[in-house]
């Protein structure tokens, strides 16, 4: 058994509880083996989750701990960031995201903005504690963003980017001021979403109306 193979054994046993899919990225472990233990690697990460979940609020609803909802984010097998959050994980100097990357432009592309905890705008998002949080309510859809002319992703997009607040529900009267408001996207898909909001950061009105329908005001 490889010295990597015994920190994921460890992890993986009674003690510490990680499933068989959420394993540490081998690269940084690596670097991190040659000069602590297998046993001191595994307890530092173990040490990085509990220290990061003791500052979540537990998601609306949530069955699983919040130690279990971070370590499935951070580290879920081969996720597109596994070997950052791992070098993170392990005190590892990493190459810290600029300021800005660049704003996104597509809806695949935010989502890849935000998974780097930087928003639609290739800025700073948030700490790491706080998206898994985020992402963990954004796949508990309410009934209104389920009907027939909404698109899904625009209220994941939003939960992620932190527009709706963690925990607000529809009777919440600051969930009608809540942005995006469901009169707005109606109808939108979650690229034409973006568009919109693309077109108020340069002071125009919106390119979509509610429907799907192209605003003839606009070129």
């Amino acid at each position: 058994m490889t010295p990597y193979e015994q920190v994921c054994e460890i992890l993986h046993g009674s003690e510490y509880g990680w499933s068989v899919l959420e394993t540490p990225a081998p690269e940084p472990v690596a670097l991190a083996l040659q000069t602590q233990t297998p046993a001191e690697v595994a307890t530092t990460l173990q040490a990085y989750v509990y220290t990061q979940a003791g500052s979540m609020l537990p998601p609306y609803g949530a069955q699983e701990s919040n130690a279990t909802i971070l370590r499935r984010c951070l580290f879920y097998a081969t996720p597109k960031y596994w070997e950052y959050w791992t070098s993170i994980a392990l005190g590892q100097q990493v190459e810290l995201p600029v300021d800005t990357i660049g704003p996104a432009a597509s809806p695949t592309e935010w989502w890849e903005h935000q998974e780097r905890l930087r928003n639609r705008l290739g800025e700073g998002l948030c700490e790491a504690a706080e998206f898994a949080r985020r992402n963990a309510f954004a796949d508990v859809m309410p009934i209104e963003w389920r009907a027939p002319g909404m698109d899904p992703v625009i209220y994941q997009l939003a939960v992620r980017e932190g527009y709706l607040p963690v925990g607000m529900r529809m009777f919440d009267p600051a969930y009608l001021q809540s942005m995006p408001r469901l009169k707005d996207v109606r109808g939108l898909d979650a690229m034409q979403w973006l568009e919109n909001l693309q077109y108020a950061d340069a002071g125009k009105p919106a390119k979509w109306l509610s429907g799907g329908v192209r605003n003839p005001a606009v070129k």
